[in-house]
């Protein structure tokens, strides 16, 4: 993961001292809000590196027209106990919250 991007690489502006309007995305059937510049750099790479430390990342394998594909990102699967998700193969069963991610 040392070539994964930040938010600051794609020209971002830093926060000022109020929060922005979020700006809407247009895509097809969706409804998305994009807040940018909601942290400092600093706090956002803070963020990372504490949840790259004690989140167990893992590249699933997914299983498409009888091949196995290794997932071509690392993936790490929290929610609301009893909340499971499938796809192409991939069964995932949620780790309960951590204390960052809430």
């Amino acid at each position: 993961m040392e070539n994964q991007l930040t938010l600051w690489d794609w020209g971002i502006t830093a926060p000022s001292d109020h929060s922005p309007a979020p700006r809407t995305l247009a895509l097809p059937d969706a409804d998305i809000q994009l807040y940018e510049s909601v942290w400092a750099a600093t706090e956002s790479d803070r963020w990372l590196a504490q949840l790259l430390h004690e989140i167990p990342w893992r590249q699933e394998t997914a299983h498409l027209f009888q091949q196995a594909i290794p997932v071509p990102r690392l993936t790490a699967w929290y929610g609301d106990a009893g909340k499971s998700y499938t796809y192409s193969g991939i069964d995932l069963h949620p780790e309960p919250w951590t204390p960052t991610l809430l």
